[in-house]
């Protein structure tokens, strides 16, 4: 390139003709190229309806209004340069005086994907300039990075949907760096920042906010130092809360499988204690205290064994056909009272009787005097 575009200039001095190609040089970094795999073994620079792709390739300032692209040659696994290519300016001489220069030029410009750290050459090629790179696994395209170009900022990302057949592209950073590979901004006034498609059908969101919401399910955002998820959370395998968890306490008497909380389990603990309490209570109610118990009804005992002196008020009424009082073994006495021989010895006595308390009394006091006429009780 001539000198001349670093020198000053004064006023009303003619430009040199190199000039233009150092102002497309400076114009380069500024170009709207968008690089973007167009199948396993093809790159290319789309171009939409409605703009031209511009860029400097190595002073020359060219664009296009068409698609270009450009094969991946094959061989083993490395890394490829992805360069433009244009043809050199041509200008016309004026044929009447007074005119201007007739261009000529072709103003297009070509992809070409060369080995790594050379630049195209030969035939109409006038000027290359490496503009990214391609990554090549043997067999189809891994990744790929632009090196030149701005898009603007208000412009959505829209990358070529990776083939079957290819890997997805990747963004590997630096080891140790802390600077974002990568950022998202909305429009001023914007609020969404990501959206994955599903065919036609929006599936998540990323908010600008920091939100991620599930188009017709749940959303997942950030408030404080609580992550909240509104609506269901199903987790499928074991979680661990290190540091203690709360949830919302359900309704008393909830039978459903929600989280029971400690506020939950405590209330239900009270109620059935309140609930047991009573029951035995009631039950117990109905039993005869151990110490001065009162009977009432028909008290039944089979075999009834009573030590110490037992106090009988009013009458004694017996439904077998026996009823015996006797000091040791006793010896039954089917018909009226009697003095029979008691086993074991003398001076002792047995008395049966089939009546009532009133006989057993009148008993008693006929033992009484027996016990006095054989002097075991005084007069």
């Amino acid at each position: 390139m001539s000198e001349g575009r670093y020198r000053d200039f004064v006023p009303l001095e003619k430009l040199p003709a190199d000039w233009p190609n150092a102002l497309a040089a400076f114009l380069a970094p500024i170009s709207n190229l968008n690089l973007a795999a167009k199948s396993a073994n093809t790159v290319m620079a789309p171009v939409s309806s409605q703009t031209q792709l511009s860029l400097g390739v190595d002073g020359l300032w060219r664009y296009t209004e068409v698609e270009v692209d450009a094969a991946v040659p094959s061989g083993a696994a490395q890394t490829f340069d992805i360069c433009a290519t244009t043809t050199a300016n041509k200008f016309k001489a004026p044929t009447k005086e007074g005119e201007g220069e007739a261009d000529e030029t072709n103003y297009a410009f070509a992809l070409q994907v060369v080995t790594h750290g050379t630049l195209p050459s030969g035939g109409s090629i006038a000027a290359a300039q490496k503009v990214g790179e391609v990554d090549w696994d043997g067999a189809k395209i891994v990744g790929l990075r632009q090196q030149v170009g701005m898009l603007r900022s208000t412009d959505p990302l829209t990358p070529t949907q990776p083939l079957v057949s290819m890997a997805a592209l990747s963004v590997v950073g630096i080891a140790g760096a802390t600077a974002a590979l990568a950022k998202l901004a909305s429009p001023e006034g914007g609020n969404v920042l990501l959206e994955l498609i599903e065919g036609t059908t929006a599936k998540v969101r990323v908010l600008a906010n920091g939100t991620i919401e599930w188009v017709g399910g749940p959303s997942l955002e950030h408030a404080g130092s609580e992550l909240i998820v509104a609506g269901k959370l199903g987790v499928n395998e074991a979680v661990t809360l290190s540091a203690g968890g709360t949830s919302t306490t359900p309704t008393e008497g909830d039978k459903t499988t929600k989280i029971a909380t400690t506020a939950f389990v405590a209330t239900a603990i009270t109620n059935a204690d309140a609930i047991l309490t009573t029951v035995i209570d009631g039950e117990l109610a109905l039993k005869a205290p151990l110490a001065s118990p009162h009977l009432t009804g028909t008290a039944t005992a089979v075999n009834l064994t009573v030590s110490g002196k037992t106090k009988l008020e009013g009458e004694l009424e017996h439904s077998g056909s026996k009823l015996g009082v006797f000091s040791t073994a006793p010896v039954v006495q089917s018909a009226g009272w009697g003095t029979p021989t008691p086993p074991g010895g003398t001076n002792k006595t047995v008395l049966t009787y089939e009546s009532t308390l009133k006989n057993v009394i009148d008993a008693f006091e006929t033992l009484k005097a027996t016990l006095k006429s054989y002097g075991v009780l005084g007069a």
